[in-house]
């Protein structure tokens, strides 16, 4: 074989291997990409407070509808779509100590509601209701470009307590971060029993 022939084949092994590197990281990072905006967004749920978070253990999965509205709510981004993903949301968040994981089936809510007619003071039964609280977290979906996600949630401590809604995300060069784009929300509350409204923009209990 040539030397010019040999060159050839090495470059082509080398490109191979390289495409083949590539392919594999790019299969492995919406795990990770996942993983991120999960915490971006608990973090800031969870603000100044350092009490421990209940989490359901399980992501809800985004119907066609949802992003259909969540594509609706971003505007100029498309092709959303959730990419798949065998890591559980115990694995994805093993490294944030102040979240708990918790089963849907066996958790009970700390009505505030029932709390006061009970007797207690409305601060400590609005405090113990957040803290029994539970989470539940959508999987991510992320648009065509990989630059923007998105997810849903719902936050519920009570009968008419809680609150929901979809955050949007973008990447820049810090790394995820919460987009300044509000979507709808629903919040439960005792002005209107059983009924939840929309209304604009998200927040954190």
């Amino acid at each position: 074989m040539s030397l010019r022939m040999l060159s050839v084949v090495t470059l082509l092994v080398s490109v191979t291997l390289i495409g083949s590197s590539a392919l594999h990281a790019q299969a492995h990072a919406p795990n990770k990409n996942t993983a991120e905006v999960y915490k971006v967004f608990l973090g800031s749920w969870r603000g100044k407070d350092k009490a421990p978070m209940n989490v359901a253990e399980g992501a809800e999965a985004l119907t066609k509808q949802d992003l259909e509205e969540i594509s609706s709510c971003a505007g100029d981004h498309h092709g959303w779509a959730t990419p798949a993903t065998s890591a559980s949301l115990a694995t994805q968040l093993s490294d944030l100590p102040w979240v708990r994981i918790v089963d849907p089936a066996k958790w009970r809510a700390a009505d505030p509601g029932n709390l006061i007619a009970e007797g207690k003071p409305i601060d400590e039964a609005v405090e113990q209701g957040f803290s029994h609280a539970l989470l539940t977290l959508s999987t991510v979906a992320f648009d065509s470009s990989g630059e923007f996600a998105a997810l849903k949630y719902s936050f519920v401590c009570g009968r008419l307590c809680g609150n929901g809604g979809t955050v949007l995300f973008e990447h820049t060069a810090q790394g995820w971060g919460r987009s300044k784009k509000r979507c709808g929300m629903w919040l439960s509350y005792a002005g209107r029993p059983n009924i939840s409204f929309k209304a604009d923009g998200f927040a954190a209990a």
